[in-house]
């Protein structure tokens, strides 16, 4: 339908069933569609969200708990080439797969280039190959929001979506609140699923100006000159000097400022610009170039001045335990701690005895090594918690990387740990093994962590 609706050259608002809309979806969309991109409710000179500089051809939302991975449950495409293209390719892969999950698809064809995106397993298309699309944000924090947790005030949501992994007879006594409620009601449905904490905010910052947005970046205009290096190995040449500086935010430390080639002719607007490391900084451009300089004050996290890699196993694993320290030396880590039982001290044995001795049965440990097979992994958050305390490592500029010791490294661990810790204290990768599939459900409802971005 959506495919047929395009084609007509009709404009398309999907969502799913268990979404309720709060404001008028008409007015949003049509507000969308011809309209600039809107900024989200809350965003910060630290990192502002970069909005397409063209007509947006498809919005969609993302996990509040794992930004970058969109939704398929609430979309807008505009009638366009691109869009058209796009439904066609992903109505190609459905055809190819009818019985995969959509999610993965739907993500990777959004997004081709993110880091968790694998299409040579799913027949899916080279990235380079993909219909270019210029992808809109759903504020999936503030306005377009879930059971799965949202922040702000209320009166910012536009659609609010019942979460299926809640039990079927709470989704529906949400679904009887929201649709037959009062006013009241309403509200009190939506304000029960609103977080203190957003996963989208640097928690210190969040703390000091918990509902407004910083003002921490500035930016100093030096013509005739330039800075040297793309940043982070970012090559993309933008069309404005905002957009330039917008992608510079959001790379964090990794991004000194940007520069911009001289107007094509007297009284031109038009520039092309990169963002640059800054080595050399600010040097003498015998092309007359511009510069503009980031100038951040707590924005961005403490450099990292040492890792410490850490790896865990008792009565086995001994040479896939070696490998696993010795490729982190090679690829970044400043030191390796390969621990063994004895590093569980008497006291943490003797509270977690009836634990570590629990014999999970065959049926749930097949191929696990000894480590796995015994207990419930109470040693493994142990281990993280006594080397995050030790003393002797540097208090905010120590990065703790954990790996299970049957895996070793192929590449730098340095840039990920700047990238993804530049806004957070806490980063960790997905792979095929559900954490859902290896802990009680008990753990995820006590931790405020029952949602699908987590538990996968």
């Amino acid at each position: 339908y959506i495919s047929i609706a395009l084609q007509l050259d009709i404009a398309v608002l999907w969502f799913d069933f268990h979404v309720f809309w709060v404001q008028n979806p008409v007015l949003w969309a049509m507000n969308a569609l011809s309209a600039a991109p809107l900024p989200p409710a809350y965003h910060s000179s630290c990192r502002r969200a970069c909005l397409p500089e063209d007509a947006v051809d498809v919005y969609a939302g993302d996990e509040f708990y794992a930004r970058e991975r969109k939704k398929s449950s609430l979309i807008l495409l505009r009638a366009s080439d691109a869009a058209r293209a796009w439904v066609q390719e992903l109505l190609r892969w459905l055809c190819i797969f009818p019985f995969a999950s959509v999610g993965g698809a739907f993500r990777y064809l959004l997004h081709p280039n993110s880091p968790d995106a694998v299409p040579s397993m799913s027949m899916l298309p080279a990235p380079e190959a993909m219909p270019h699309i210029n992808v809109g944000d759903l504020d999936s924090e503030q306005r377009f929001v879930s059971t799965e947790g949202w922040f702000g005030t209320v009166d910012e949501v536009i659609a609010f979506q019942v979460g299926s992994r809640l039990a079927m007879e709470d989704q529906l006594m949400i679904m009887d609140r929201l649709y037959g409620g009062s006013e009241t009601e309403i509200m009190g449905a939506l304000l029960t699923a609103r977080k203190f904490l957003s996963p989208w905010r640097p928690t210190e910052r969040l703390r000091s100006q918990p509902w407004q947005a910083e003002g921490a970046c500035t930016w100093r205009n030096v013509p005739g000159t330039y800075l040297g290096g793309y940043a982070a190995g970012t090559e993309t040449v933008f069309t404005s000097a905002e957009q330039a500086r917008c992608e510079c935010l959001a790379l964090g430390p990794r991004c000194a400022g940007v520069t911009c080639e001289a107007p094509a002719f007297p009284g031109s607007l038009e520039s092309t610009c990169t963002v640059r490391h800054g080595d050399p900084f600010l040097a003498v451009s015998p092309l007359e170039e511009v510069s503009f300089v980031k100038l951040c004050t707590g924005c961005d996290a403490a450099e990292v001045l040492r890792i410490v890699h850490v790896n865990f196993a008792e009565g086995c694993c001994e040479l896939e335990q070696k490998q696993s320290s010795e490729t982190a030396l090679l690829f970044g880590a400043h030191e390796s701690r390969p621990l063994r039982g004895d590093f569980l001290d008497d006291d943490f044995r003797r509270r977690n005895d009836y634990l570590l001795r629990f014999n999970r049965t065959p049926e749930l440990t097949q191929h696990k090594t000894p480590t796995g097979k015994i207990g419930y992994y109470v040693w493994k958050p142990y281990v993280l918690l006594r080397t995050v305390e030790d003393p002797t490592l540097p208090w905010d500029t120590t990065v703790v990387a954990w790996t299970d010791a049957g895996i070793h490294f192929v590449g730098d661990m340095r840039p990920l740990i700047e990238r993804y810790l530049s806004e957070s204290d806490v980063a960790a990768t997905r792979t095929p093994m559900m954490e859902g599939d290896f802990s009680k459900r008990d753990a995820f409802i006590l931790l405020d962590a029952d949602y699908q971005s987590i538990i996968e």
